[in-house]
């Protein structure tokens, strides 16, 4: 059986994704989400980075540090577990941020979570700590989406050439 010349290089990317769309990781609980007790005014400070779950709690791992916040986010806000992904609820129920995206965050600095929630946390909690005021995703896309799709549309390309040589090969023997 004679396949397309490039299909060892289509076999090899497609291989290398294929990890992240088979990838249905649980996610450990969420330990703990602290939420403003009552709406209230917030600095306008920005913020970027990376939504992640560390040690059960949800935080911002800065773009240009090593540093990571605790989000205290903002009054009536919740979480859902959605597959290998944690989602953020506004208000309204609409999910405003997913585990693993980049965000652009407004908001600042909190010195403490208690003061903003109105009760102590079950557990000490690892500072430093970012009062929430406004979350938007920093890109357009999700990138853990797109390398999810690129990883379906390589596994499809691959089953097309191989369905496409096997078409060629029963034709050949006729």
């Amino acid at each position: 059986m004679k396949l397309c010349k490039f299909f060892p290089l289509v076999l090899i990317l497609s291989l290398s994704f294929l990890p992240a769309c088979l990838q249905q990781t649980p996610v450990l609980p969420v330990s703990y989400f602290p939420v403003r007790h009552e709406p209230g005014p917030s600095l306008l400070l920005l913020n970027y980075g990376r939504l992640v779950l560390d040690d059960g709690l949800l935080r911002l791992k800065e773009s240009s540090s090593d540093r990571s916040h605790l989000l205290i986010w903002p009054h009536d806000y919740s979480y859902r577990v959605a597959g290998s992904r944690v989602e953020i609820l506004d208000a309204e129920g609409v999910v405003v941020a997913k585990s693993g995206q980049y965000l652009r965050i407004g908001g600042g600095p909190a010195f403490s979570v208690s003061y903003y929630t109105g009760e102590e946390p079950p557990v000490p909690l690892p500072g430093p700590y970012w009062a929430l005021a406004s979350i938007e995703q920093r890109w357009p896309w999700d990138s853990v989406a797109l390398l999810e799709l690129f990883a379906l549309i390589c596994m499809a390309v691959i089953l097309t050439l191989i369905a496409l040589d096997l078409i060629r090969l029963r034709r050949s023997k006729i």
